[in-house]
């Protein structure tokens, strides 16, 4: 029914690369959905974690909050988790933002139903809030 996709839609995997946490978004407010952020650890700064961190933690969510090491590990955690969207903008990964921006794996496809890749401010916001 509508609400069990509603519901699915909830379920969101989001890869917070520098245009993702520079979004005007209250992170507090998504702890408690079915989201987990992948934090890949080599463009976040420390006092974005700690915002994350404690945004999460007034809702005993902070075990929702993944940090990666490697784009590898990030993107072997999106297949382990399965979630209904994976949400990012893989520009954010790609030192020339040229055609070898292929950095969501030919795989994901297959344990995630949608991929949401954009560098635009209002449909970042709009997949993540909705």
């Amino acid at each position: 029914g509508a609400m069990e996709n509603k519901k699915a839609r909830k379920s969101k995997c989001i890869i917070m690369s520098k245009s993702i946490q520079g979004l005007p978004i209250k992170w507090e407010e998504y702890a408690a959905d079915e989201v987990v952020l992948l934090v890949p650890t080599s463009h976040t700064d420390g006092s974005m974690k700690q915002a994350i961190g404690d945004a999460f933690r007034k809702t005993k969510n902070e075990h929702k909050i993944i940090y990666c090491d490697s784009m590898d590990g990030l993107w072997s955690c999106v297949r382990r988790l399965g979630k209904f969207q994976c949400i990012l903008n893989s520009r954010d990964f790609t030192s020339s933002g040229g055609s070898d921006a292929a950095v969501v794996p030919e795989d994901i496809g297959r344990f995630v139903k949608f991929v949401v890749d954009s560098d635009v401010e209002d449909v970042l916001i709009d997949t993540l809030c909705n």
